[in-house]
């Protein structure tokens, strides 16, 4: 594939950018889409018409239009003259002077092929463009109600001075195929391969070659090679040796090879007028044997007599542009031979002419074009195009600007739809379109990224547009040439497809609205800013379309999502390379703080954890422990700094695309930044990496994820997520946060350097907000005063109070009622790494929460009593008090902060308190009995209660909350952060924790706790995994029951964790269904709970009297099922 794009100066006079039009003409009439594959003239014929379905025999042929662009792809630059909508096309009809279609009439029109040809001015020569996206080119028929345009004769009468007679033309001949993509990436596909000694021959028929002309042959090879040494393309013109080209190899490890054209020029009398040129290749590769040559293409220009050869002949010259007028003389011509010209393919016009026996001649004012004709005789038209389809009326150009643009690939429209439905309930105007649709309307029905680009620019400049989401999975390969291939929307393929440092994919190409923009200059001084955010859901099926907008959805608005997390951000690091990747997450911590102290910081830095050497490599254990366990409690933001690839974070694994498919956070989604390379590949229809995996999990995994498509540098890594906090959490006059597509947009812009920050692509709905609170929780008091006024000491009573309120105006928010949970951290620590790859580095942490409480919030404000535990760091400094509140009803949260407390020191006047607290363990829920069954992913519940409170603080050595099992003490869990208080009750609370992949059989696990007064106790539990447990509903009730205005249905079962299927029927007495209840559940707790007003289907109340509801549950694992029957009271 040629590597530059040279836009046809000889096609299009004018030169300025279409007026955008206010509505399409597909707006309303039949229009039949109709394709060819080549340049020519195409016939529509009677046998066409009934083909369509229409009756030719009513059809007025004075009111047959033809529409189509005929420009090949649309220029990158977006200032660059395109047509906006279809245009119509002159077109000839036959035989229809009787204002009938019938059987032996037809029509003519010329159409311009996939492929076009521009003409180099500094060599003289025409060069080709092939078409990257489509290999036809689209029109539309349609029967009018007005007349059509017809291709008349040319209204201009030519000056009569001629300043040169020509009887020749300049002819160009090519030979391109594409067969193979050498590093899957890129949009350069290459042809025919040569192994060492490897020949191959290319003819070409040039006849009528005008003696003792230059021959003008341009070739261009590719060479894969890894070493300095040479290979050698030899280049034979009939037999005669023209060029032995050289063709050197390469030594980075980025790269493949190297790509080389030449252009040489020999004389056509060496070829004694032979008409055909044939091209000899053969290739000698370097002396280890280990390279390889691929041909990219052949251009030949030469000049031929003008002769009618065939059924047609276009013919041009590039002499004729220097003269303003010049007489062309055609051999082989009849009677019946026309010549149109077709300089505008949309417009070509009849030229008049003079037959003199076999030679017809004519006139022409080149006005300094290379002006195109094409002679042909009417009756030896033959070819016609192919029907496609007859396309539903649209009118993209007069829709209402949206907010957000969605693009889908055709086949995901309904979950498209589904989701700009939801984004307009919730003041996001929406607006979903098919990729057909848009092309259809802005790239005459071929696929052109340009043509998105520039609907999305039509929107953005009448005002408004914000975000563009690419709802579909996207290929380097456009042309369908892959098995199984995934181009369903469109992804910015980099021109280099050689070296995998600089062939990037990009969608940011989608936002670029700037003059002049789009070329995007591959090197250093590329830069252009981002004026939309552009968002990517690589989506390959219906299914994981369904799943990721519930995912959205679930995100956006649900009772089950509200919590702590969305206050914590989880930074990694890998080890290695000087400690430089903790170094970076420590830039970052800093950026983070000075922005907000709102977020609780958890780090998991590999070098800070023990390795453990396996027949895989080294692995760590407590840091995939640490990060599961985040994800699966609700971390915010995962931020990885390091190495990596499609499959893996880092060669300890800690995170691999085989883990997204098993995390089972839906209700808690994280957000994922990972400066590393390759996670996000996202163009090989064969391969993806683990940022595809995580977005598209149905259970969980991740709501969005910025990562790289290709190897990047750690200077762009840190540089481009360095700017993603930067403008994280900025807050408008009007209290709004911004979106994630304005994030990654200000992102990018503020880290934009050349080519090497392409290749971060957004995975995520750009509109949708990272779960950040929207209002503030204010610590008000401590013990009654304020917040800085006493310091805190262990065993001592503490009250806080505290109120939520705007950020705007900091007003009480006193419609407010719900739950705040609230933690107190201790003191920032300093931990140490082991030093197993670089010397030890120190790192400041703050983790140590030594309280993990909730409360009500009535009217706004809150007041909570607890009892500091005796493990907190005695030396006296400032704590942190991270607040989260949510009302449910209302469907609002709010967070907020204080850093002014302090702790430390011990109260002398403490109660004694020698009494261990109390334990209970379950699995799954709290009917489980001991040596119960359970799954292999089994949910472990410890119920705790002591009269002073449960200690959390890890201060205290061995202090913490732990769970073993099997006696494996090596693996013991820590269960602090796994802990939470009962509502308003400090002396209760509960550890859930789901517990992995345990193997068939009987178990038995010890937890152990501590009070704040540092009294144990411990309990065991034996339970018996088995991973074919039978699928049961072990319990459903109603409550209350009888029910009057209200009650709540619970369904206990045994598949806690799984996806299910939920069907719960009402049925009178009569067996008549009542009310009908039906979910999909993502991640099912051990008990469901649906509430019901008591209303039926049609939202009437219901009589009192005794009925029957039926539950059903269907495992989406294994499709079993299990129902369960009972009675409800209804009472009036």
């Amino acid at each position: 594939m040629k590597r530059r794009l040279i836009f046809v100066c000889f096609l299009q006079s004018i030169l300025l950018l279409a007026e955008l039009k206010q509505k399409s003409i597909l707006q309303s009439g039949n229009f039949y889409k109709i394709s060819v594959s080549s340049t020519g003239i195409f016939k529509i014929n009677f046998n066409f018409l009934k083909s369509l379905g229409l009756n030719p025999t009513t059809i007025n042929p004075n009111q047959i239009k033809i529409y189509g662009n005929g420009f090949g792809m649309l220029p990158q630059n977006i200032s660059s003259f395109r047509y906006d909508d279809l245009q119509e096309n002159a077109i000839k009809l036959y035989g229809t002077e009787d204002g009938r279609f019938d059987s032996s009439d037809y029509l003519l029109f010329f159409a311009q092929g996939p492929d076009i040809l521009s003409f180099n001015k500094t060599n003289q020569t025409f060069e080709h463009i092939q078409n990257l996206y489509s290999d036809k080119t689209f029109y539309y028929l349609n029967i009018a109600d007005d007349s059509g345009l017809r291709v008349l004769p040319s209204t201009q009468i030519p000056n009569s001075t001629v300043g040169s007679t020509l009887d020749y033309y300049d002819d160009f001949q090519y030979h391109e195929k594409e067969i193979e993509n050498l590093l899957l990436m890129g949009r350069n596909w290459y042809g025919e391969k040569f192994v060492d000694g490897a020949s191959r021959s290319f003819n070409f028929n040039f006849s009528g070659l005008i003696p003792n002309s230059n021959i003008t042959l341009k070739v261009s090879n590719f060479n894969k090679a890894k070493s300095n040494d040479q290979s050698i393309m030899k280049v034979s013109i009939n037999n005669f040796l023209a060029l032995s080209q050289v063709l050197n190899g390469t030594l980075s490890e980025y790269s493949l090879g190297n790509l080389k054209n030449d252009i040489l020029r020999v004389n056509s009398s060496n070829f004694d007028n032979n008409s055909q040129i044939s091209i000899n290749m053969n290739y000698t590769g370097e002396a280890s044997g280990n390279s390889t040559g691929y041909l990219n293409f052949i251009e030949i220009n030469a000049k031929r007599s003008l002769n009618l050869i065939g059924s047609s002949t276009i013919f041009q010259n590039i002499e004729s542009s220097k003269i303003q007028t010049s007489e062309f003389l055609l051999k082989n011509a009849n009677s019946t031979t026309e010549i149109w010209d077709v300089t505008t393919t949309t417009s070509p016009f009849l030229i008049q002419s003079t037959l003199n026996g076999n030679n017809l001649s004519f006139l022409s004012n080149s006005n300094s074009l290379i002006r195109k004709f094409i002679a042909f005789n009417p009756s030896q038209i033959s070819t016609v195009p192919v029907f496609e389809n007859k396309v539903t009326n649209q009118n993209i150009h007069g829709a209402e600007t949206p907010h957000l643009l969605i693009v889908s690939y055709p086949p995901f429209i309904e979950e498209a739809k589904r989701l700009a439905a939801f984004k307009n309930r919730i003041g996001i105007k929406a607006l979903a379109l098919t990729t057909d649709e848009i092309y259809n309307e802005f790239s005459s029905g071929a696929q052109d990224i340009s043509a998105i680009r520039n609907c999305a620019a039509m929107f953005y400049k009448r005002g408004g547009l914000k975000n563009v989401l690419l709802f579909g999975a996207c290929s380097y390969d456009y042309k369908d040439r892959t098995p199984k291939n995934t181009n369903f929307v469109p992804v910015y393929e980099a021109v280099d497809s050689y070296n995998t440092t600089t062939s990037y994919c990009s969608d940011d190409f989608y936002g670029f609205f700037g003059d002049n923009e789009g070329d995007w200059p591959e090197n250093g001084s590329g830069n252009y800013n981002l004026l939309i955010g552009v968002g990517r859901l690589p989506i390959r099926n219906k299914e994981e379309a369904a799943g990721a907008v519930n995912k959205i959805i679930n995100y956006s608005k649900n009772i089950n999502s509200f919590g702590k997390w969305r206050n914590k951000i989880l930074l990694m690091a890998d080890n290695g390379d000087g400690n430089g990747h903790l170094n970076d997450a420590e830039i970052l911590t800093s950026i983070i703080e000075s922005k907000t102290n709102l977020i609780n910081l958890t780090k998991s830095y590999i070098d800070a954890y023990p390795m453990r050497l396996t027949p895989v490599g080294n692995t760590a254990p407590r840091v995939n422990s640490i990060l599961r366990n985040n994800i699966e409690n609700g971390v915010l933001i995962i931020n990885y700094s390091g190495h990596g690839g499609p499959d893996v974070l880092a060669s300890e694994k800690i995170l691999s695309k085989t883990d997204a498919q098993t995390f089972n956070n839906f209700d808690r989604l994280n957000f994922y930044i990972t400066a590393t390379c390759d996670f996000g590949l996202c163009d090989q229809p064969l391969r993806v990496g683990g940022a595809v995996e995580l977005v598209l999990s149905p259970k969980g995994g991740a709501i969005g994820i910025v990562s790289a498509t290709r190897p990047v540098y750690k200077s762009t890594n840190l540089e481009f997520n360095k700017q993603m906090y930067n403008n994280m959490f900025s807050i408008d006059t009007m209290g709004i946060r911004p979106d994630i597509g304005d994030v990654f947009r200000r992102a990018k812009n503020a880290s934009a350097i050349g080519v090497f920050n392409r290749s971060y692509m957004l995975f995520a709905d750009p509109s949708t907000k990272i779960a950040l609170p929207e209002f503030n929780v204010v610590l008000t008091s401590i013990n009654g005063m304020k917040t800085s006024a006493d310091t805190l000491e262990a065993l001592s009573k503490v009250t806080f109070e505290g109120e939520i309120r705007t950020h705007r105006k900091n007003q009480l928010i006193q419609d407010f009622n719900g739950v705040v949970e609230i933690d107190l951290f201790d003191k920032y620590s300093l931990l140490r790494t082991l030093g197993q790859s670089d010397s030890p580095v120190s790192f400041k942490t703050r983790d140590n929460s030594v309280l993990s409480a909730k409360a009500s919030v009535k009217n706004g404000k809150f007041k909570y009593s607890f009892i500091l535990p005796k493990d907190i760091n005695y030396k006296v400094g400032e704590s942190k008090v991270s607040l989260y509140a949510y009302d449910e009803k209302k469907l609002i949260d709010a967070g907020g902060y204080t850093s002014q407390v302090m702790l430390g020191g011990t109260n002398e006047n403490a109660p004694e308190d020698n009494n261990p607290p109390q334990i209970s363990l379950y699995m799954d829920d709290t009917t489980f009995v001991n040596k119960g069954l359970t799954g292999s992913k089994p949910l472990l519940i410890v119920k705790l209660a002591d009269e002073n409170g449960i200690n959390i603080a890890r201060s205290g050595i061995g202090h913490e909350i732990t769970g073993v099992i099997d006696e494996k003490t090596s693996e013991k869990l820590i269960l602090n952060e796994n802990y939470s208080t009962e509502l308003n009750d400090f002396t209760k609370g509960r550890v859930v924790y789901r517990l992995d992949s345990l193997s068939d059989g009987s178990h038995q696990i010890i937890v152990k706790a501590w009070d704040t007064y540092n009294n144990s106790s411990e309990k065991k539990l034996d339970f018996i995994v088995t991973k074919s447990v039978k699928f049961a509903i072990n319990q459903i009730i109603n409550v209350p029951n009888p029910a009057n205005e209200f009650t709540k249905f619970l369904i206990s079962h045994n598949q806690a964790g799984e996806q299910l299927e939920l069907q719960l029927n009402v049925y009178n007495q009569q067996g008549k269904l009542i009310k009908q209840f039906s979910e999909n559940i993502n991640y099912a707790n051990a008990t469901l709970e649906i509430d019901w007003n008591i209303k039926d289907n049609e939202n009437y109340n219901i009589s009192e009297g005794i009925y029957v509801y039926k539950c059903a549950l269907v495992s989406k694992k294994d499709n079993q099922t299990s129902e369960s029957i009972q009675k409800l009271v209804i009472v009036k």
